[in-house]
């Protein structure tokens, strides 16, 4: 399987870009990781923008390689969000698209910004921000998941 490595410059890199473009909107806000994934970009997104009111949510739809069809949610309360103006809510790649339209659907009415580091090109859901744009199918390692 081919793959696409992406290094920890990238990672930073592109968070600040979407800070930049997103500080406007950064007044009582929220961030939400999407686990396991999306934790780590989004403790660096609350970190520059200064966000303390952080959560996770788990949410699986893969096994190993492939793509489950099962999804497993754990979630934030709702009632904890829902006087944020903005909720940004951060994972590392959007796929299929179908987790961030899940958590999407799940936070209405609240503003929901979403954020991932790479957007593979879909019909379901494009990121509000995104790093980098595939076209192809390479398995995506970021650089928190290299162990060797």
């Amino acid at each position: 399987m081919d793959k696409l490595y992406l290094s920890w410059g990238y990672v930073t890199d592109s968070l600040k870009q979407i800070h930049n473009q997103t500080k406007q909107l950064d007044n009582n806000s929220a961030v939400i990781g999407l686990s396991r994934g999306g934790l780590i970009p989004a403790v660096i997104i609350s970190h520059l923008k200064n966000i303390n009111c952080f959560y996770s949510c788990g949410i699986k739809s893969y096994s190993e390689y492939n793509k489950s069809t099962e999804i497993m949610f754990q979630y934030p309360d709702k009632q904890l969000l829902k006087n944020k103006d903005v909720v940004y809510v951060v994972d590392d790649i959007c796929d299929t698209g179908g987790t961030l339209k899940f958590i999407e659907n799940y936070l209405l009415p609240i503003k929901m910004i979403s954020i991932t580091l790479v957007y593979r090109q879909n019909e379901v859901y494009k990121p509000n921000y995104f790093g980098k744009e595939l076209s192809d199918k390479r398995w995506v390692v970021f650089p928190w998941e290299e162990t060797k």
